[in-house]
């Protein structure tokens, strides 16, 4: 195990479970129903800490339910902090999961150059980008929100109450 920052512990061979750089409630509750599937597997928001602030609906969900402590989630800075933090000369060891987008994206902190060799699946409902194609599962449906297509692996009713609030949210209904 690692420390990112003073609170966020990555295991060993992580599975990055990559919500989109939107980080909207359907990315954040996608990944969070997808990580907690594996004890190995780590939700990324991929956006900075210091973001949240700026995403009520993700912040009011997330303690309404009393789904995580957000102290303890991994960011995108610390999710590069990470990745900064590994030997340039050993092959990395993680791999990575799209959910919400099904290509990486550029960030100044992580460049997708790093990542693509990486990702080893996806689930998302957004058009094909035709990147990728060597993950497994690729699943990548049209829908109104991704987390449909987690629903049926979701564990817990807490987990299940949040993907209903995103796919109400996302559908507008």
């Amino acid at each position: 195990m690692s420390m990112v920052s003073s609170s966020v512990v990555i295991p060993l061979n992580p599975t990055f479970i990559l919500g989109n750089p939107s980080g909207d409630l359907d990315s954040t509750v996608s990944a969070l129903a997808l990580a907690s599937l594996s004890p190995t597997a780590v939700p990324v928001m991929n956006y900075n800490r210091d973001e949240l602030r700026l995403k009520p609906d993700v912040t009011r969900c997330l303690t309404e339910l009393n789904l995580i402590d957000c102290e303890g989630v991994c960011f995108l800075d610390d999710f590069a902090s990470y990745l900064s933090s590994l030997p340039p000369s050993s092959p990395p060891p993680y791999s990575v999961t799209l959910v919400d987008h099904n290509a990486v994206s550029f960030t100044s902190y992580v460049p997708p150059p790093s990542l693509h060799p990486r990702v080893t699946s996806i689930i998302d409902h957004h058009s094909d980008a035709g990147q990728h194609l060597q993950a497994s599962p690729r699943v990548i449906k049209t829908t109104g929100s991704c987390a449909t297509l987690v629903w049926d692996d979701a564990m817990g009713p807490t987990i299940r109450r949040a993907l209903a609030v995103a796919i109400l949210v996302d559908t507008g209904m």
